[in-house]
């Protein structure tokens, strides 16, 4: 008889987010790390965009879309891990790799 062996995950492959607290609850389907750096871009050149008709703005687009890739790139890396973990009586907070 030939069972099949679950090997672990190597690498973190997507972004898992819920929240839930007493008014709500947010389950967000499991996000490639592909596709959450892609929006993340996106949303990073619109604020560029917009920040180009603003004087009062000295962030450095650039340097956060160099950051976010690099992030990305380094959670790729590693096994599935939880990122952010918050519990208190009346709130759920998680954000991990999986």
């Amino acid at each position: 008889m030939n069972y099949k062996i679950k090997k672990p995950k190597k690498h973190a492959s997507y972004l898992k987010i819920y929240i839930k607290t007493a008014d709500y609850k947010l389950n967000l389907i499991s996000i490639p790390l592909w596709l959450t750096k892609e929006i993340l871009i996106f949303i990073l050149k619109i604020s560029k965009f917009v920040n180009r008709f603003n004087e009062n703005t000295n962030v450095d687009i650039e340097e956060i879309l160099r950051q976010t890739k690099t992030i990305i790139k380094e959670l790729r890396k590693h096994p599935p891990f939880s990122i952010v973990e918050i519990k208190t009586k009346d709130t759920n907070i998680l954000i991990r790799t999986k």
